[in-house]
């Protein structure tokens, strides 16, 4: 199983709103990702089960295997450092 497949099973939610600039994963264990891409601005962060939480579990685990990621309005595209890819479309 490649990194994609794994992280598909490990995602609880997805959300992000027009125009598209930001998005937020949400995982089984309560951990987030957070991914911005705007003009001047592209960034990805973790935050554990609680903001100050250390522990940035699944998404700090998620956020080292990324290579690469894309978010615009056609989709938030994440490719992994094993070379497999991650999509998900907006809602909408």
């Amino acid at each position: 199983m490649n990194d994609a497949a794994r992280f598909e099973t490990d995602v609880a939610s997805f959300a992000t709103q027009p125009p598209f600039a930001e998005a937020q994963l949400s995982f089984q264990d309560g951990s987030r990702l957070f991914f911005c891409h705007r003009v001047g601005e592209r960034w990805a962060r973790a935050l554990g089960r609680q903001d100050a939480d250390l522990d940035h579990g699944s998404a700090g685990r998620w956020l080292q295997a990324m290579a690469l990621f894309r978010l615009n309005a056609k989709h938030l595209d994440l490719q992994f450092k094993d070379g497999s890819r991650w999509e998900r479309k907006p809602e909408g």
